[in-house]
């Protein structure tokens, strides 16, 4: 019963609605062109990580965190899709992040703003941090990712052989 009352309705506004977003919605006169109204979107993505988080103190959020290998200019769509549909899930904050492991220099889009939406994720370049973060580790997964930090100005093959080292 409620769908078709939907549907009537849709239907009548259909045909007043630029008066209705003029009176209503305050929004200028123009030309207003309808769109499909159906938003069936298939898209099933698989994150690269996601995680509850249930911190020592505040708030349980989830986390999502993409790697990304190339500069991508769909990121941001992308990180708000997965916001969109994760906090759809959830109803809880969700803390997104993207850490570049790219050669090139970082491109990439982390913000968006309109004036109905603020949005932004966290882009981190891994670049960015000291092969040491890695190879100081005790974990051979972890001392792997010092090939993708910065290796401040020492040569390649000498940070190679710190790591293999290390992973003796």
């Amino acid at each position: 019963m409620a769908q078709d009352y939907d549907k009537i309705f849709r239907e009548v506004l259909k045909e007043i609605f630029p008066a209705v977003a003029h009176k209503v919605l305050g929004l200028p006169g123009g030309k207003y062109t309808p769109l499909p109204a159906d938003l069936q979107y298939t898209s099933e993505r698989e994150a690269d990580q996601l995680w509850e988080v249930a911190p020592p103190a505040g708030e349980p959020f989830v986390l999502h965190c993409e790697f990304q290998t190339t500069n991508d200019p769909q990121m941001l769509s992308r990180m708000l899709l997965y916001y969109g549909f994760l906090y759809y899930q959830k109803r809880m904050p969700v803390r997104q992040y993207v850490i570049y492991v790219g050669r090139d220099t970082l491109q990439m889009a982390d913000q968006l703003q309109t004036d109905m939406l603020t949005y932004r994720y966290r882009l981190i370049d891994l670049k960015t941090f000291s092969y040491q973060t890695f190879l100081a580790s005790d974990r051979s997964q972890e001392v792997l990712l010092a090939v993708l930090a910065d290796f401040g100005g020492e040569p390649a093959d000498l940070i190679a052989g710190k790591i293999i080292a290390k992973l003796e």
